[in-house]
């Protein structure tokens, strides 16, 4: 089954996808909301913004897949293969991940995906700031540039954030995954498997007990 006929079945009412081979189908931006697509095969799937809240996606084959930006809030993704997947900016909200696995997953995008216009937007202040220095005065100047900072900082940071609050992982597999850019606050981690080489200090700040 191709793009097309999933989404021409879709608007003609059906809500069961069962055991499909849909590996490596460019489905960005559909809207799937609440359908079953158990057991398929989505492996290196283009999800990009697509809509996947409360669809059941227990057992799917996932690897490798792009779901940046995908609403998979209240979805049931338990047993899934995340692995190699790229979340970024993912919402799992309230999802079940349970003994789904997640290895070498990346939850943020690298520096270089950022948008174009964030760049070049700190270039522009970079110098109208050094302007301002030079006439008005260094402490100016200074109090400006920091300001400017913690705006960019938020920025990146919301950009490159995978909402997981309150997302059950209990069971799962996160080893070598990518978990800086991973919003975990709420999230049942019981059993779950963490990286080692997790970034410092970023556990500490998102776990349920925090």
């Amino acid at each position: 089954m191709d793009a097309k006929q999933l989404m021409q079945r879709y608007a003609a009412g059906q809500k069961n996808f069962h055991d499909l081979d849909l590996r490596g189908l460019n489905l960005q931006g559909v809207v799937l909301a609440g359908v079953s697509l158990k057991g398929c095969q989505l492996a290196r799937a283009n999800l990009h913004q697509a809509n996947l809240s409360r669809c059941n996606l227990q057992g799917v084959d996932l690897h490798g897949a792009v779901l940046t930006m995908a609403n998979l809030r209240g979805a049931n993704l338990s047993q899934a293969n995340l692995d190699d997947c790229n979340l970024a900016w993912a919402d799992f909200e309230g999802a079940n991940l349970r003994q789904a696995t997640l290895r070498r997953a990346s939850f943020s995008f690298p520096a270089w995906h950022l948008p174009r216009w964030l760049f070049l937007g700190a270039s522009l202040l970079g110098f109208l700031l050094a302007l301002a220095m030079a006439i008005k005065g260094q402490l100016m100047g200074l109090l400006g540039g920091l300001g400017f900072l913690a705006v960019l900082f938020g920025l990146v940071r919301n950009r490159t954030m995978a909402n997981l609050k309150k997302a059950d992982l209990r069971d799962a597999n996160l080893s070598q995954a990518q978990l800086l850019g991973g919003y975990l606050r709420g999230a049942y981690l019981e059993g779950a498997t963490l990286p080692h080489g997790r970034p410092a200090g970023v556990l500490s700040q998102v776990l349920p007990w925090d």
